[in-house]
């Protein structure tokens, strides 16, 4: 199985039309005003997940669900569920682990349907309590925490990737590293003692098993830190942060600086332009008043060659003597026409040297304005964004090498333990013995996703964001030494999708297992601790990063408002709350 996406979702009744919403494998979209129906589909595929809250109010009209299911390997089929009934019908399938008929809730099969479409077919057993002495069976709500978050869960404090009703953070992680690396973890056949001998030599070669993984990690951190060196890495962090601070500064006031400038220069060039018009207007006129007197002059030069006196003359048709009448001279209506021609001329002239002058003043100041314009751009560009990066670079890895220093203690004082709890064991002595999900995961687990974390929160616009990564003991997102629980609903809630986000992704990539899905209600609703800029800036950043997603994961977003951005090919569904304009809501008829 190549994992699985929903494809529709139905509300169905007796005398009410079908609510159909069709959706794609990738990004899609539900947003419109509050009481449309947003939430109703949310809990629509939260029901068929095997949900006891009832999805719809009653008095609707609508009795079923149902969700049409296509897995990306090409096979489908159709679950319904009746409102208050403790099983599903699954119809026209041809998914060999989802056979057509009827499944109790709490049936092996259902409880194994959603998993087997994402490949695991076998019983998983998880570690519910460190002393091994609590275990559960992996069940798809086991995961759902982690990739379905409800907009009453969206801004909750505590980390995600548990079920905010029943909080067990050992079985959460279990669950996880099972996704991430297939393995399940052996439990040990232990009691309230390790007495036996046969229990002594497991415990032992897995013990020592451990000590020499815990040996080759130690002396790769060592050689790792040798390469930096000796340094006082909470005072760098403290003077590169200030620096990182002041260059932000440095680059936002160069930015207003050269936005203004940008302003003028369209003004001056907008100036620039409409005298540039002027003149030429100015010089067509000129050109009609050269024209016109040169057309009077040569009036007046006819009139002077014309005979002043009445003469005899000839008929040139009959030869007879005819008396020419007095010539009536234009002359001096055409000398005094000139004149004032030539006077609208010199004035005109006289307007077009000082247009003149002022183009050229213009063009100087927009030369300069130019000139300018480019030294801040190119202060920016080659200046302060490098400086801002090699900056960044720095505290990544000063940080970086904190935690390495810190994985080295942890691991000198858990090989102590250890070589402790041998010697126990080797005298004979009683051992309690302890499952710790958060090491289990791994280095590798946390390095990916702490650069998915910070890669996500720069391309997202995060506000005035330096540095974050994931903080082992609480399994939630430290951002710039501020824990998450310590922030506002809205930045809780950003930074929740942001985790819940990379954690797919981390799984979508190189993980064994995916649930290929993530379902948000109200990501940014409440994204209004700061300033409405920095909030559209975010909501923009965040909205941008999720219609980007580049890793197999059908990804459904319920929210009121969402940014004025290109959606490219994203499933946008509006709600209009409006009879007469698209569609009302989820319901029909609502």
């Amino acid at each position: 199985m190549n994992g699985f996406y929903i494809k529709r979702i139905t509300a169905t009744g007796i005398r009410v039309p079908d609510s159909v919403i069709e959706l794609k494998d990738g990004v899609n979209i539900i947003c419109g005003p509050s009481d449309t129906g947003k939430t109703y589909v949310i809990r629509c595929i939260d029901y068929l997940f095997g949900s006891d809250l009832l999805p719809i109010a009653e008095g609707q009209g609508y009795d079923t669900i149902k969700l049409t299911i296509e897995c990306r390997s090409g096979e489908s089929f159709n679950i319904s569920r009746k409102l208050g009934e403790k099983k599903v019908t699954i119809t026209e399938s041809n998914v060999y682990t989802a056979k057509d008929g009827e499944y109790r809730l709490s049936s092996e099969a259902f409880k194994k349907l959603y998993l087997s479409l994402i490949g695991i077919g076998d019983a998983v057993t998880l570690v519910k309590k460190q002393d091994y002495t609590k275990t559960q069976e992996l069940t798809w709500r086991t995961l759902e925490p982690m990739f379905f978050i409800h907009e009453e869960y969206i801004f909750r404090s505590d980390s995600i990737v548990t079920s905010p009703r029943f909080n067990n953070i050992t079985a959460a992680l279990s669950a996880l590293k099972y996704l991430y690396d297939g393995k399940q973890t052996v439990i040990p056949e232990v009691g309230d003692k390790i007495g036996a001998e046969t229990s002594k030599k497991a415990v032992l070669a897995y013990i020592s098993g451990r000590l020499q993984t815990l040996k080759d990690e130690k002396k790769n951190l060592e050689t790792a830190i040798s390469d930096f060196g000796e340094m006082d890495t909470d005072k760098l962090i403290s003077q590169q942060s200030t620096e990182l601070e002041a260059v932000v500064q440095e680059m936002e006031s160069l930015g207003s600086e050269s936005t203004k400038l940008l302003q003028k220069k369209i003004a001056l060039d907008d100036a620039l332009k409409e005298l540039q018009y002027l003149q030429e207007r100015y010089s067509a006129l000129a050109s009609g008043y050269r024209a016109d007197i040169k057309r009077l002059q040569f009036i007046i030069d006819a009139e002077e060659k014309h005979p002043k006196d009445a003469q005899n003359a000839k008929c040139p048709f009959c030869s007879s003597s005819i008396q020419l009448k007095q010539h009536r001279s234009l002359a001096v209506a055409a000398s005094n026409e000139t004149i004032n021609i030539q006077k609208q001329l010199s004035e005109l002239e006289v307007l077009i040297k000082d247009n003149e002058v002022s183009i050229k003043k213009l063009e100087e100041e927009l030369s300069e304005l130019e000139a300018q314009h480019h030294t801040l751009q190119e202060k920016i560009t080659s200046e302060c964004q490098p400086h801002l990066s090699e900056l960044r670079k720095s505290i990544r890895n000063l940080e970086k090498f904190q935690q390495m220093k810190a994985r080295l203690t942890y691991i000198k004082e858990l090989a102590e333990g250890m070589d402790l709890d041998m010697k126990v064991i080797e005298t004979g002595e009683e051992l309690p013995i302890s499952y710790d999900a958060k090491t289990e995961l791994g280095h590798q687990f946390y390095d990916l996703l702490d650069n998915y974390i910070s890669d996500m929160l720069n391309m997202c616009n995060y506000d005035s964001f330096l540095t974050a990564h994931l903080n082992k003991a609480d399994f939630d997102i430290i951002v710039d030494g501020k824990k998450k629980k310590n922030h506002g609903k809205g930045y809780r809630a950003f930074l929740n999708t942001v985790l819940a986000y990379c954690i797919q992704k981390l799984l979508s990539t190189t993980g064994v297992y995916s649930p290929g899905l993530l379902i948000l209600d109200s990501p940014v609703l409440s994204l209004k601790e700061k300033d409405e800029q920095t909030s559209s800036v975010m909501k923009e950043g965040l909205f941008k990063c999720l219609i980007q997603t580049d890793f197999p994961c059908q990804i459904i977003i319920a929210e009121n408002d969402i940014p004025d951005i290109d959606y490219g090919d994203t499933n946008l569904i509006y709600f209009t709350k409006d009879d007469s304009n698209g569609r009302y809501g989820f319901l029909r008829g609502v």
